[in-house]
């Protein structure tokens, strides 16, 4: 059973050794040195929001799962900076989400646990 990892290093770690596979392979796939993805799996960098997606793909898992650890539901209205930003048709669902994401990836990254 997986232990529950609190960072986006553990989960990458966690997914990765899970289906058994060496750093090589998920550099590989991401075009990037072995080298360069330990980074990612010991906390020294944090992939940017496009690898973050590619990684989630390779994986079969969400890109708020990478961030966050859970699942985050559909919101229709989030709140960020003090603004609203509600679900019409001038921002499609996904871009609702991928804002939620990305906001909760900023608040998780800039915040002292």
């Amino acid at each position: 059973m997986e232990k529950k990892q609190s960072t986006i290093a553990g989960r990458l770690r966690s997914l990765r050794e899970e289906r058994n596979m060496m750093q090589k392979e998920v550099a590989q796939f991401l075009r990037i040195t072995p080298q360069a993805y330990s980074h990612y799996e010991l906390g020294k960098r944090t992939p940017d929001i496009e690898t973050l997606e590619r990684l989630a793909g390779f994986f079969h898992v969400s890109s708020e799962y990478l961030i966050l650890g859970k699942e985050v539901p559909s919101p229709t209205e989030i709140e960020i900076y003090g603004y609203l930003v509600e679900d019409r048709n001038d921002l499609p669902p996904e871009a609702i989400r991928e804002l939620t994401t990305y906001y909760e990836f900023l608040k998780q990254k800039y915040t002292k646990s």
